[in-house]
């Protein structure tokens, strides 16, 4: 992401702050639903292959979640693919797999 002259920020990842908003709920939503399932005691390891959480965790030596048994690991989709499922879905809420 650049600044150019006239002030105004250039670059291809950039989002229309209605994506973005759009985005924010989605994510307010996940946060409240996340929140819930610990607080029910669900608690699965469901981490992101490509961010590989498990090496962050401070819960690894622990965790039913590994490698020995196999790792089960979330895949999110593009960012064009996300976005577009935010426009189609509306407010209602989208599932990335």
């Amino acid at each position: 992401v650049t600044l150019k002259p006239s002030g105004e920020l250039d670059g291809k990842k950039l989002a229309t702050a209605a994506a973005f908003g759009k985005l924010k709920k989605h994510i307010e939503h996940t946060i409240k639903q996340i929140a819930g399932e610990i607080k029910a005691g669900n608690m699965e390891a469901n981490p992101n292959i490509s961010a590989f959480a498990c090496d962050y965790c401070p819960y690894i030596p622990m965790c039913k979640n590994t490698e020995q048994k196999g790792r089960y690991f979330k895949r999110i989709g593009k960012e064009e693919d996300i976005l577009k499922q935010l426009e189609q879905e509306g407010e209602s809420w989208l599932v990335l797999n």
